[in-house]
């Protein structure tokens, strides 16, 4: 399930842990080393406080890497002549690149981003109006994460300002 990644190898191994682990055996096996490796419950020396640290560095490190399958409603015409869906939820965004002729069911990660999967799910309720609360516009997308900030477009506009007088 998690790879061959020797980050998340380290993780498990810290955790105790076989590679075929779930995300759910992991903060369980967490939170066993947190209870005993507590400074009210062990005496707080060098070794213990490390072990702890490298417990919640596991921790974090393979809740980083699990991978995220989100739902992905289409329309019809999606599923036939293909495009592009943004996605945003959580801190956590993507772009989608979806083939013509997809069918229901078929699962695509996102454009850069392994980690972030879709299934498609076709329905005819699905269309641009009707979009989920965390469903973003390519447009919005771009403007959000692609643009210039406010304060380089004010620099520019200082530039060409100077550079006409």
């Amino acid at each position: 399930m998690w790879g061959s990644d020797p980050k998340l190898k380290d993780a498990l191994q810290t955790l105790g842990l076989n590679s075929d682990a779930t995300l759910g055996h992991a903060k369980a096996a967490f939170r066993q080393c947190v209870k005993a490796l507590h400074p009210d419950r062990t005496p707080p020396t060098t070794a213990s406080l490390a072990q702890l640290a490298d417990a919640i560095t596991a921790i974090r490190t393979l809740e980083k890497a699990r991978p995220v399958e989100i739902e992905l409603n289409i329309s019809p015409r999606e599923a036939v002549i293909g495009g592009h869906r943004a996605w945003s939820n959580q801190g956590r965004s993507g772009v989608f690149r979806i083939s013509a002729g997809i069918k229901c069911g078929t699962i695509i990660t996102a454009i850069g981003d392994s980690s972030l999967a879709a299934r498609i799910s076709i329905s005819e309720q699905a269309s641009d109006t009707s979009k989920p609360e965390h469903a973003v516009n390519l447009e919005q997308f771009i403007t959000e994460f692609a643009s210039e900030p406010p304060a380089t477009r004010f620099a520019n506009w200082l530039r060409r300002a100077r550079s006409a007088a």
